[in-house]
């Protein structure tokens, strides 16, 4: 995570990190000026505290996937 430091210098609000293996979202939310990591909720969803979606690693077809999905929607909406 070698860059929010510089991301936290410009102000941005939150970082999104995709592990490439495993496709697990890691979410980094900006709080008294520094970061802290977005827990997980039920069912491995990952709220972003700054856009209107939650992000998941999943498996599909035997292969790792990250699903995107509206907050509070049921179904994801991308499979990526």
């Amino acid at each position: 995570w070698d860059k929010l430091e510089w991301y936290r210098s410009l102000g941005v609000r939150e970082v999104w990190i995709i592990e490439v293996e495993s496709r697990r979202p890691v979410l980094f939310g900006l709080s008294d000026g520094e970061y802290r990591e977005t827990v997980a909720e039920g069912r491995g969803w990952v709220r972003s505290r700054v856009l209107p979606v939650e992000l998941r690693a999943a498996k599909t077809g035997g292969r790792a996937v990250l699903e995107i999905r509206r907050t509070g929607s049921r179904r994801a909406a991308y499979r990526l």
